[in-house]
């Protein structure tokens, strides 16, 4: 069952089990993303298995803008105090309009 084997030695029949999929979250512990799974892809995984799922979807914690957010408090503590409040007054458009944004033709 690849990444869900072994899930049903865990669960007694009729069991239930939540599992809360992280979206684009760096782990310095994990060198590589091994898997990004969509709400289709879990469901297969599982179900190929012989599970049954109850519930599947995305709750406000778990999409890319929660991600972001994460990604730049961790990047502004980071940083000396001076670039914080110079960064903490930006705009989002002020971020992506900067020249190391644009300068790769990318956006």
């Amino acid at each position: 069952m690849g990444r869900g084997r072994g899930n049903e030695r865990m669960l007694k029949t009729g069991g239930k089990v939540w599992i809360d999929w992280p979206f684009l979250q760096p782990r310095p512990w994990i060198p590589v993303a091994l898997l990004h799974a969509t709400r289709e892809g879990l469901r297969a995984l599982f179900e190929d298995n012989g599970f049954h799922t109850d519930e599947i979807g995305t709750l406000e914690w778990q999409g890319p803008d929660s991600t972001i957010t994460w990604i730049m408090n961790v990047l502004m503590r980071s940083l000396p105090p001076a670039a914080q409040k110079k960064i903490g007054k930006m705009r989002v458009s002020d971020l992506l309009s900067h020249p190391a944004m644009t300068r790769s033709g990318k956006i």
